[in-house]
Parts: C-alpha cells; structure tokens; sequence
C-alpha cells in the first residue's frame, strides 16, 4: 500500500517534470521561428530555404587574410 502511494508519487512528479520540459522546448520554438522571421525581414532572405547553402552566405562580409 505504501509503496503503491510512493509510486503514484514517484510518478505524478515525472509527469509534471515532463510537462515542463515540454513547454520549455514549446517556447524555445516559438523563440526561435520569432527569430528566424526577424532575420528574414531584416536581411530579405528565406533563412530556411537558403541554410547551409553557400549563396546564403555571400551576403555575409568576408575576412581578409
């Protein structure tokens, strides 16, 4: 009986901690597509289509050696 409490216990706190993390990682998404918009106006490109493509870059200043 006591170890059936303890367990619910146990259990009702993961769940809560769960919860949490998940609505943590929610408002890191919205953070994060609030920014990616920002830059997009900003600098009139489409951040998602261009990632990892060099032509994303050619704006970009370039370092002289």
């Amino acid at each position: 009986m006591k170890d059936e409490k303890d367990r619910i216990k146990a259990l009702t706190k993961r769940e809560r901690d769960l919860e949490k993390a998940l609505a943590d990682a929610h408002l890191k998404i919205i953070a994060m597509e609030s920014l990616i918009e920002s830059v997009e106006d900003h600098f009139h490109i489409d951040v998602k289509k261009n990632f990892g493509e060099k032509a994303a870059c050619s704006s970009a200043p370039k370092l002289r050696k």
